[in-house]
């Protein structure tokens, strides 16, 4: 080690790579639960594609965001097919290792945003390198996924389900309340959405470690 380098940033490399590897799963993951316990999320999109939102399906969107948070039949739901609950209960369980993952890759996201802001030399530096390789990888991922949308759409489903409850036609209400191109109508706002996380912890985080008293003095 060369004389008068603080030693600290030799000692760092561990929280610089989990918060490298944590931001992008973290917001991810955050992103969709938000939008996927939002009822008016899914209005939204299905007024977008050109669904007529009546009391009735409002009412029913209401009841599955509900069911997806708390996995349990709420009255109502009954107009659901045995195929479709099945299949909303595989989604349950997607969604609830969601929120174990989320809770986890935040945990490590913020443990390591705040050794860094503590205690690294430059912490500014880090915090502007996670946030562009962050926000070029959703770049990626968004423009990939939005030219490939059905590959993408019909692998999705292939690797999660172990069974092909999730194959519905339009005989099926599930499906025409969130056929395909509902989903790819979700990956704009989702994207949105993942973005403005991002700049808002990352710009809060750049804000903190400019303060003087944010960080331990290396001398």
């Amino acid at each position: 080690m060369r004389p008068g380098k603080p030693s600290s940033v030799k000692t760092l490399w561990l929280p610089e790579v989990l918060l490298f590897a944590s931001a992008p799963i973290f917001f991810f993951l955050a992103s969709v639960l938000l939008l996927a316990y939002d009822s008016s999320f899914y209005q939204a999109v299905q007024r977008h594609i050109g669904i007529e939102v009546s009391p009735q399906i409002r009412a029913l969107d209401a009841q599955l965001a509900q069911f997806l948070w708390k996995g349990t039949l709420i009255p109502g739901m009954e107009v659901f097919q045995e195929k479709e609950i099945l299949h909303l209960y595989d989604i349950y369980g997607l969604l609830r290792s969601f929120l174990f993952a989320a809770i986890a890759s935040g945990v490590v996201f913020l443990a390591s945003a705040a050794a860094i802001g503590l205690f690294h030399s430059r912490p500014a530096r880090t915090f502007k390198r996670t946030l562009v390789f962050t926000l070029a990888f959703y770049l990626f991922a968004g423009v990939t996924i939005y030219f490939f949308f059905d590959w993408f759409f019909l692998h999705f489903h292939l690797w999660t389900f172990a069974n092909d409850y999730w194959i519905l036609g339009e005989n099926y209400l599930l499906y025409r309340l969130f056929p395909p191109e509902f989903f790819q109508a979700c990956l704009l706002p989702f994207f949105s959405l993942i973005v403005f996380l991002t700049l808002l912890f990352f710009l809060a985080g750049l804000a903190f470690s400019k303060k003087p008293s944010s960080k331990i003095s290396a001398s």
